[in-house]
């Protein structure tokens, strides 16, 4: 039963990615391939020009550790379908290596964006540091291991079917206060964090063994993830997949009359 779970993501991971190859012809064709690659241009000489006189008396670590603690909040990706609901259901004590692999997938499809800015941020932080980076190189291991654990842990929370938010914000806090002090006072001990996290994971795992699986929140998260990707898709070409649906806003129910 494990193989066929496995194959069953296999499938459908090669499913979304000839979905993705075949939607790309249209997003880089030749006219916006030229204004990225002239974009890149713009930005890496303006970068550089930027670099020989940096502005003083601002906390640059303060800002990098933000932008980089916000992007490591990698979102899980299950690749799951509306029907899974009811003719998985029965194989629920078989989806473990199922769950593993798409947290993996989950990991592997962003964490490019996690290198790409920590390559932005090293020419920075090497000039202000007097053209040293031990610190930056523990700095880009933490941002590295940090969204993996993040998924593990989101993961297990999710089990527990807990809001989603506040996870989000507590491991926000904890990846924003290592990388700050690290990237600000070269603190090597930040690195402890890890640790918590893991005991944070690890305390979950214990309370959510016994836990089913929430097959219509994971649904729902999954079909999110392709809407916003058909969205971004539309803008250059016709998508038959695209299904639009409506969202309570709870916030603006003062504004409905309510019936007598």
């Amino acid at each position: 039963m494990n193989n066929q779970s496995l194959s069953l993501f296999n499938r459908r991971y090669k499913a979304i990615r000839k979905e993705k190859s075949y939607y790309n012809k249209f997003i880089f064709n030749g006219h916006f391939t030229v204004f990225l690659l002239i974009l890149l241009g713009a930005f890496i000489f303006g970068y550089g020009e930027w670099l020989q006189h940096i502005p003083q008396h601002i906390d640059y670590a303060l800002f990098a550790s933000i932008a980089v603690a916000l992007v490591s909040l990698f979102p899980i990706r299950t690749l799951l379908k509306d029907a899974d609901k009811i003719f998985l259901l029965p194989f629920e004590k078989h989806m473990k290596d199922y769950m593993q692999v798409s947290l993996i997938y989950s990991y592997s499809s962003r964490i490019f964006l996690q290198v790409i800015l920590l390559i932005i941020l090293f020419p920075l932080f090497y000039k202000l540091n007097d053209n040293h980076f031990a610190f930056y190189i523990v700095f880009a291991i933490s941002a590295i291991i940090f969204p993996y654990l993040g998924l593990l842990v989101k993961w297990q929370w999710l089990k527990l079917n807990l809001s989603s938010w506040t996870i989000n914000l507590l491991l926000f806090v904890l990846f924003g206060i290592t990388f700050y002090l690290i990237l600000r006072f070269h603190n090597y001990f930040a690195i402890i964090f890890i640790f918590i996290v893991g005991v944070l994971l690890l305390i979950l795992k214990m309370n959510s063994k016994k836990q089913l699986f929430p097959w219509e929140r994971m649904i729902a998260i999954e079909q999110q993830k392709h809407t916003n990707y058909y969205k971004f898709v539309n803008m250059f070409t016709d998508v038959k997949h695209l299904r639009e649906s409506a969202v309570r806003r709870s916030y603006l129910d003062f504004i409905l009359p309510k019936p007598k």
